[in-house]
Formats: structure tokens, C-alpha cells, sequence
């Protein structure tokens, strides 16, 4: 993994409820710096599986030797991180694969920051990349178009893309729905204009629709009948505890 360039922290990380534990900041910043930043391959026992940007291949006791952290308060932090709807994992018996949500929209431009300064650091390399370049466009032409697009979020704060990342996992695990770039672009614009441009207003909105188990994301005063269950799901109401108490507001 390359060593150099480097990470964005938001201040927003302060507002969490585990920041006063000193392991956990330490865990996550570990994590956020050993991630993949651009798409990599891994051989997964007798397979290869490629990695996204944000995703690593670690383990337990892999991040414990790195971090100086016990594997068992290792094992506590990750599933708090997973339950804040900050990380997923994918595990076995030997290794684990984790993803930290949402690391284009807090982490992407440091990657578009990162090619220009390699190409200065290696301009000998400009012409035969190039050429690569060219014969890579007949594999990549197929699989560009199925490339999930740049989403442009109308609030940018931690507090909001965890929201808006639960709304989406609902929406696949009670409807089976999943959202194309179009869209995702065109629900939060319109989540946008249902708040008003207020990002509390906006987060409020989220979590009344999952708690009503609603398929859509609709005004408070407007308890739609679209044949939905009124039965609350236990599950996301409990994430949503956790969500109010991370920014502060009291649940409904």
C-alpha cells in the first residue's frame, strides 16, 4: 500500500459519543490511513478479490499489533463503528474485510489531488501510461457505464451522511430497493426541498420515515397510506437512538 499523500479529518468527529476514548480515535484514524484509496487486488486464499477505495484487508489481530490496542477492545470498537453505520465487514475464519461508508464524499478529492503530483513525480512514466491507458479502454468501456456516478450531497456533515446511509440500507433490507446515481441524486435533491435547505430539518425527515416504515421520505404532517406497515422496526429505531444522541437531539 503506498505510504505517502494523506487523509482529511472533519472536525465534526468530536461530536461523537466515543472521541473521549482515546482507542477508538486511534483505531479509526488507523483505519481511514491504511485504507485503499484507489481500486487494488488482493489474494483472498485462492482467490482474488479486488478492493474499492475505502476498503482494507486486515484482521484482529493484524489491527491489534498495529495499533497497540487489546484484540478484545479491537473487536468492541469495530462493532461500535458498525453499528454508527461509519464501517461494514465482511469476515472469515482467517481475515476481515472492512469498508469505511462514505469515503468518496469525505475522502475523494484527495485522490483527484494525488494523480496530478505522481505524474509530476514520475514524468518518464506519462507516455507509457498512456499507452496503457489505451489498451485498458476496451475491458473498461463496458464496465464504466455501470460505475456509480458522483453523488453531490446538499449538507456534507457526518451527522447527515449517517443518516442518509441507514435510510438507504433500510429502503434495500425492507423494500429491496437500491438506488441508481440518478436516483439517489434526484431523492436528495428533493429531501433538500422538503427541508427547506435545513439540514436538521432534513435529518428529522429520515428518521420519521423509518420510524413510520414508509417507503418514501414524506412531510411529518402527511401520514400517507401507500399500504405500508405502521409496525416500527426495531432494528433502525434502535439506530436512530443512536443517531439523536450523536447530534444531540431527542428522538420523537
Amino acid at each position: 500500500m503506498q505510504q505517502t499523500g494523506f487523509i482529511k479529518v472533519f472536525r465534526s468527529i468530536t461530536n461523537k459519543g466515543w472521541y473521549k476514548d482515546s482507542e477508538c480515535v486511534a483505531l479509526w484514524l488507523h483505519l481511514l490511513l491504511k485504507a485503499n484509496h484507489k481500486e487494488a487486488e488482493f489474494m483472498l486464499g485462492y482467490s482474488i478479490v479486488k478492493l474499492l477505495p475505502g476498503q482494507l484487508v486486515t484482521g484482529r489481530k493484524a489491527l491489534s499489533y498495529e495499533t497497540g490496542i487489546s484484540e478484545s477492545k479491537i473487536e468492541r470498537i469495530l462493532k461500535l463503528f458498525e453499528i454508527e453505520q461509519q464501517i461494514e465487514q465482511q469476515t472469515n475464519s482467517r481475515n476481515r474485510i472492512i469498508t469505511i461508508l462514505s469515503w468518496d464524499a469525505y475522502q475523494k478529492s484527495e485522490q483527484q489531488m494525488d494523480s496530478p503530483r505522481t505524474a509530476s513525480e514520475q514524468p518518464v512514466d506519462t507516455n507509457n501510461k498512456n499507452n496503457n491507458n489505451k489498451n485498458d479502454n476496451n475491458v473498461r468501456n463496458k464496465g464504466e457505464k455501470f460505475k456509480i456516478k458522483e453523488i453531490v450531497f446538499p449538507f456534507d456533515s457526518e451527522n447527515f451522511m449517517q443518516a442518509w446511509n441507514l435510510w438507504k440500507q433500510y429502503k434495500k433490507e425492507q423494500f429491496r430497493f437500491t438506488y441508481q446515481s440518478i436516483g439517489e441524486q434526484a431523492a436528495l435533491k428533493d429531501l433538500a426541498k422538503l427541508a427547506n435547505g435545513d439540514e436538521t430539518k432534513a435529518v428529522e425527515l429520515i428518521h420519521h420515515a423509518i420510524s413510520k416504515s414508509w417507503k418514501g421520505i414524506y412531510p411529518k404532517t402527511e401520514d400517507k397510506k401507500n399500504g405500508h406497515t405502521k409496525k416500527e422496526r426495531p432494528i433502525y429505531t434502535a439506530a436512530l437512538e443512536v443517531l439523536h444522541n450523536a447530534s444531540g437531539n431527542k428522538p420523537e
